[in-house]
Parts: C-alpha cells; structure tokens; sequence
C-alpha cells in the first residue's frame, strides 16, 4: 500500500476549491511566495532558499544539481533498492531501476558503519563524495552517525521527504527532524499539492547558486489549501496517534509512514493518507496480521 501522494486524501475539497479559484485569478497572483514561506517556517533556520519543480524527480536532480556545484566531488551514495527519479542522472543512482554507475554507491539502509565504509572505498579509489541521498524511515541515530561521516569527508546531506514528510511521520514533521538531524538540501515530493504536479527542495542561501524557480500558481494553491489542513486539522499529531497501532506488524516507522520487510529483501510501505480513519487502520490491520 503506497498512497503517499494524496496526503490528506484523494479529491479534498479544499484543494479542489483553491484549483478552482486560482484558475479564475488575475494574471501575477502568484501564491508561490507563500508557499516557500510557509515551508520554511517549518524548517530549521538555516534552510531558508527554496526551489519549486513539477515533480520529484525534477526535485531529485534539482539536488544533485546543487550538490555538485558546491562539492569538488562527484560520487554519492545512496541507500540498497532507492528509486530516486527517471531522468537520466537519476537512473544511474537508482538501484531499483538497475545497475548504477560507477559514480553512485550503494550502501545498506539503515546501517551507518556501512556509509562510514563506502566513504572510505571512495577515498581510497581516488574520488571525492559529493552527498548522501537518503529516504525513508531508519532506525534512531542512523542519520545522525551517516551525517556525521558524510560531512567528515566533505559531502552534503540531502534528506528525501517525498515519502516521509509533511507530517507523515508525527508532531517531528520530518523524518530528519524526528532522527534530530539538519541536512543541507530536503526534496519535497508531489504531496506537497496533495498529488498534483509539484515539488520543492529547501535547501542553505549559500548552496542556492542557481536563479529561483516559482511554482505553477495553480499547484502552489493547491499547497496551501495542504498546508492550511495540515495545521488547522493537526493532521501530524494526528497521526502518531492513529498510526501508533501500525507498531504492532511493522519493523520500523513512525505516525503513518511505516515499513515491513518480507521476504527477498523486499519492503512493504504503509503511507496512508493523513485523514484515515482508525476504523481503517484497524481494519487494514486485520489483513496485514495473517499475512506476516
């Protein structure tokens, strides 16, 4: 199950009623402003520049884009059976998508003596890392102990919220925030506008060396009516308190972002939208129980 996108559920009438208000706007009304606001207001201090694409896989290579331009470095790592994006670049660093090239190395999910040692696989080889690509929800202390490698040997750290942010995790917001980490660059996916065609990434004033995209006005409505539920609605304290039952099947997660490994290395994501009822939960429960 994997419904990530639609944050607070599919067809929600405040996004539809702020598509439609924003396609009857005058020319130049541009909400994008607030957007990027809004979102910095949910970040650390220091992450204060933001960026607006149509997807995430723009998002992604937005990142890649900016790490490579501050880094001397060209290689990164990244985490067994990522999908980060279907452009070329991407494709090279994505293990789910086949072979990477020798550019991107891949290290265990959730295992930071394993990070700490494809670093120095990478400095022994004559390269210089450029970042560290993570999604997902980990262990306490994983992001904190890769971190702190990554910026050992000059990298940057970029954390993918695609799947765990906005409140999909609990009152932490982020999964970074829940790990008590800053990164230098964070990828918001298309859940940002509730799953129509818009992303973001956040990232330092100092690493924003490219000219500022705005977003479509049109999908920048559709985030804030996202970003009004999620704080009138208190969808992500919400959602550590209906998605703590999901603890008793899953192997790891927090709020309503979990995972449960099954076999052949496989992982089976739980990202229900924010408004699940907990009727739904415990019914979705039912049918996970006697499947592991």
């Amino acid at each position: 199950m994997q419904t990530s996108e639609a944050l607070i559920g599919q067809g929600h009438p405040r996004v539809t009623a702020a598509v439609a208000r924003q396609l009857n706007a005058p020319s130049g009304d541009d909400p994008s402003r607030e957007v990027a606001k809004r979102l910095a207001a949910k970040m650390p201090a220091e992450l204060a520049a933001c960026y607006f694409l149509n997807s995430l896989s723009e998002a992604n290579e937005m990142a890649l884009r900016l790490a490579r331009a501050h880094v001397s470095g060209k290689d990164v790592i990244v985490l067994e059976d990522a999908d980060h994006g279907m452009t070329t670049s991407l494709k090279n660093m994505s293990p789910a998508r086949g072979p990477v090239k020798f550019w991107a190395h891949i290290a265990r999910r959730g295992d930071a003596a394993h990070v700490a040692e494809t670093i120095r696989a990478i400095e022994s080889s004559g390269r210089g890392l450029c970042g560290f690509f993570a999604e997902g929800v980990f262990p306490q202390g994983f992001l904190r102990q890769a971190y702190h490698a990554v910026r050992a040997a000059g990298g940057l750290c970029v954390a993918i919220e695609a799947q765990t942010g906005l409140g999909r995790v609990g009152e932490a917001f982020w999964e970074f925030a829940r790990q008590g980490v800053v990164p230098d660059i964070v990828v918001i996916g298309e859940s940002l506008a509730n799953g129509l065609p818009l992303a973001a990434v956040v990232t330092r004033s100092e690493l924003a060396v490219f000219p500022e995209e705005h977003g479509n006005p049109v999908m920048c409505a559709a985030a804030l009516a996202v970003l009004d539920v999620l704080g009138e609605e208190g969808l992500a304290s919400r959602a550590g308190v209906v998605g703590a039952a999901f603890g008793e099947v899953a192997t790891r997660g927090s709020g309503l972002c979990w995972e449960i490994d099954v076999p052949g290395g496989k992982r089976l994501l739980l990202r229900p939208p924010l408004t699940i009822s907990e009727e739904d939960v415990r019914a979705l429960l039912r049918e996970l129980t006697p499947a592991r």
